[in-house]
């Protein structure tokens, strides 16, 4: 049976391990992850420099700067922090709030992703080496959560996509060019599958885990919305070669190498039942979603 959209076998559900949830951050994934974690039963606060961004009843928002509310908060609250990267390639919570997270056991999670490592077929235990700048500054920080944190849980997620951003936005409003490499498969999750994984893993913790967050099929994008633009009748996309296409070099950093990201725990230990497993048809039915169709 599923509830709230977690279909396990294996795991065990751990009690009293606090009802607090404290969110930094308040963007696209964190939206997601503190309305699962409302059906969990979990009280949360998000933390953030605007926190009068896209407000969700329920839940309370507290501004980053407010360190006496926060640490407050922290001392009772399960931690996640879905802050990437500043523009000094720094972790602003660590900065700001690492002295208080080392000298407490909270279960902490951070969001990472799967650019610390290399090619090839990659698992948990696979050793890391980054090729992008974005990847070795990541791994970085991944360390810095493991040394601040005893009761760290750090995910290491694919791309992000759900409702509103995904690639078929780009295509619907005309721009049928889609940047391909050869054998290159993006390794993705939808943002209701990471909430859920999160939430998941905070209920059956272990401490000090990683965890790769990603579907387990390989597609390639231009293979996905070929699929969707052939359902729906869409015009056929137009496969550009990435070096030859006007992207950023942040985008072409993500063609650097070729990876197949998998999951010993989430296959092993949870048995975790994705809600979207195939991206081909979670992409249907996004744009299915887009067009009302």
């Amino acid at each position: 049976n599923c509830t709230n959209y977690i279909c396990l076998k294996k795991v065990k559900k751990i009690e009293n391990i606090g009802k607090n949830i404290l969110i930094f951050g308040n963007g696209y994934s964190s939206s997601f992850i503190s309305k699962q974690a409302k059906l969990f039963g979990y009280r949360v606060v998000i933390v953030s420099r605007n926190p009068s961004k896209k407000p969700i009843q329920e839940i309370d928002y507290i501004n980053f700067k407010n360190q006496e509310l926060v640490n407050s908060i922290i001392k009772k609250s399960i931690i996640i922090s879905t802050v990437p990267p500043d523009k000094n390639e720094l972790d602003p919570v660590l900065s700001e709030y690492g002295d208080i997270l080392k000298s407490h056991k909270n279960i902490c999670c951070y969001i990472s992703s799967t650019s610390v490592y290399g090619s090839g077929l990659v698992f948990e235990d696979t050793l890391c080496k980054p090729v992008s700048k974005r990847g070795k500054v990541r791994l970085e920080i991944e360390k810095h959560w493991l040394k601040t944190c005893e009761n760290i849980q750090i995910f290491r997620s694919g791309g992000i996509y759900g409702l509103g951003r995904h690639p078929m936005i780009k295509f619907l409003k005309g721009n049928y060019e889609i940047t391909t490499k050869k054998d290159h498969y993006p390794n993705r999750i939808s943002v209701e599958d990471l909430a859920n994984i999160i939430l998941v893993s905070i209920q059956n913790h272990s401490p000090r885990r990683i965890i790769n967050v990603t579907d387990q099929n390989n597609v390639t994008t231009i293979e996905a919305i070929d699929y969707v633009a052939k359902e729906l009748g869409l015009t056929k996309p137009i496969p550009i070669d990435y070096e030859e296409a006007d992207i950023s070099d942040m985008a072409r950093e993500f063609f650097l190498s070729s990876k197949t990201v998998r999951s010993k725990i989430l296959a092993e230990d949870f048995d975790y039942n994705y809600i979207y497993p195939d991206f081909k048809k979670a992409l249907l039915y996004l744009t299915k979603l887009s067009l009302k169709v």
